[in-house]
């Protein structure tokens, strides 16, 4: 082979051996293309499940909030400190808080009139969901509110069905449905009648309607509207026999199933506003609930978390404590330091139980004269032998005029004889398990079958109280009835200035609401709110607040 022929042949070789390199050059590039695309993928798969994992803590940590937004809410309401920290678990996964009282105190009152305090919290959630962690900040307004600066407050359903008249003055509130109407006329005469859920022109426990008329006050001036003349009309203009209420949606006068045609009205949310000037608000115009105390503040002893027992609120915040027979100043018995007759123990027959019950009996006015009479107005009573099965209860008598102002406080019922802070009246209230009126003209002689006579009867005092709950073909008597009557009322003014409460169902006096027979029959309702409540310095002692929430700031992290 010729020189030439191998230098031909080298730069065969040659050029064949940079081919090679070249096509293993773009091997390895396009391998790391292929690399690079792969990671990236797996990257933006990683960053995506990362982000729904945080966005899943989000919410987690939002939830942690909440339940720390409740526990405010309760917390305050049963006179408590909300706790610094706690968790809570939420889908399997803890969610962490920390709850912080910041700023100063101020107060608001409303355009109803309502005076609240305010005090802001710092709430601080955290969340940590497998890898991802997300913490949420957010301020809060706690705002407590008087329970007595309600005419009516109800946590539960509230049915206002009175059969002769009654004009209500004062707010009207119920943190679920409103039952409203009259066999005669009812008429309120506030600028507040709200309902957290829904307002229903009918009986709760049969549906049926009541022959009369419902009316309430166009707010921000002295005129009424009726419900019924608001009645739901049919394709050919009639009116239905629903009336006016939350299920009215508006007329449909053409039958096309439009509401909203020339000349046709609005739903319930639109026109109740247009009506009534906000007076009549439900669930559909953004009401929320509002959070009372509960029952267990009433108790006197209760669980203290480590298996033993602890007074509950009103018990051990009591300047004097009747148990029994027994006057106590905290642990010291004091009994024998009172005037003779001030405490003793009777019975008497209770229609509404079907039973004759015991009552340990306190003689209001000759403890005003003892010296011993609460110096921080807070009296709290009970009996060791009450429960359902056996309603024995407190009995107040001769309490027309107070020694100063009141609350009496009872697990069991409390049996009111006779006028009650009629004269030189004092800011009261009586917090118990089931109140029960006895009229002026009361004196131990009923019995089974018989109905003694009521006479005029006045009490100045706001009633937190216990009742039973109105099932199908079961009516628990209703706001009318909150108060239990014993005599026949018919035709006897009974007289009340205060305030009317039920935030929980009586676990003692659980005797179901019957008319007439040895029971009782009906008074002439003079009721009216206590405008003296609007004033913090003349409410009752120890009046429990309300508490609402209301969200001011947050922030995600």
């Amino acid at each position: 082979m010729s020189a030439t022929d191998e230098k031909k042949l080298l730069s065969m070789q040659g050029s064949g051996g940079f081919a090679m390199i070249i096509a293993l050059m773009l091997i390895v590039v396009v391998a790391g293309y292929l690399f690079t695309l792969h990671q990236v993928s797996a990257g933006g798969t990683r960053s995506s499940e990362f982000n729904a994992k945080k966005i899943t803590a989000n919410y987690l940590a939002e939830g942690g909030c909440e339940a720390a937004q409740k526990i405010i809410q309760q917390t305050l309401a049963d006179y408590s400190t909300p706790p610094s920290e706690g968790s809570v678990v939420i889908d399997g996964i803890p969610a962490y808080y920390t709850i912080e009282q910041i700023g100063s105190q101020r107060s608001y009152e409303d355009d109803v009139g309502i005076r609240t305090i305010i005090q802001p919290y710092l709430i601080t959630a955290s969340v940590t969901r497998e890898g991802a962690v997300s913490s949420v900040e957010r301020v809060v307004d706690a705002g407590l509110t008087p329970i007595f600066q309600f005419a009516v407050f109800y946590t539960e359903d509230l049915e206002m069905l009175p059969g002769p008249d009654l004009t209500l003055t004062g707010r009207v509130h119920s943190n679920r449905d409103i039952y409203i109407g009259s066999n005669s006329t009812f008429t309120i005469d506030s600028n507040y009648l709200r309902a957290v859920g829904s307002l229903y022109q009918r009986r709760k426990d049969n549906g049926s309607l009541t022959g009369g008329t419902v009316r309430a006050k166009i707010k921000g001036t002295e005129d009424f509207y009726d419900f019924e003349n608001q009645g739901c009309l049919d394709s050919m203009g009639i009116p239905s026999v629903s009336g006016f209420d939350s299920d009215f949606s508006g007329y449909d006068i053409n039958g096309d199933g439009d509401f909203q045609d020339e000349g046709e009205m609005e739903g319930w949310s639109t026109r109740s506003q247009e009506l009534w000037g906000g007076t009549v608000k439900t669930g559909e115009h953004g009401l929320r609930e509002i959070v009372p105390p509960s029952v267990s503040t009433l108790k006197a002893y209760v669980d203290d978390g480590d298996g033993g027992s602890q007074k509950g609120f009103f018990h051990n915040n009591a300047g004097l404590a009747i148990r029994d027979n027994h006057a106590y100043i905290g642990e010291i018995d004091v009994t024998s330091c009172l005037p003779d007759g001030t405490i003793t123990e009777t019975t008497m027959y209770d229609g509404r139980e079907n039973q004759t019950i015991t009552v340990t009996e306190i003689d209001m006015e000759k403890l005003g004269a003892s010296g011993y009479f609460p110096a921080n107005g807070l009296l709290y009573a009970w009996r060791s032998d009450g429960d359902s099965d056996n309603p024995n209860g407190i009995r107040l008598k001769n309490g027309s005029e107070l020694a100063g102002p009141l609350s009496v406080v009872s697990e069991n019922p409390v049996y009111v004889w006779g006028d009650f802070n009629m004269t030189d009246k004092k800011p009261a209230s009586i917090i118990t398990d089931a109140i029960n009126l006895l009229s002026n003209n009361w004196d131990d002689t009923k019995t089974a079958d018989s109905l003694p006579e009521a006479a005029e009867t006045t009490i100045n005092a706001a009633f937190l109280t216990g009742n039973q709950v109105t099932e199908a073909g079961t009516y628990n008597g209703g706001l009318e009835n909150l108060p239990r009557f014993h005599e026949n009322w018919s035709g006897v003014p009974c007289n009340i200035r205060g305030s009317f409460v039920n935030t929980f169902s009586s676990e003692v006096g659980q005797g179901g609401w019957s008319y007439g027979g040895d029971n009782y029959t009906a008074p002439q309702r003079n009721w009216d709110y206590d405008t003296d409540f609007n004033d913090f310095n003349k409410l009752p002692p120890f009046t429990p607040y309300v508490v609402v929430i209301e969200r001011v700031v947050q922030t995600n992290r």
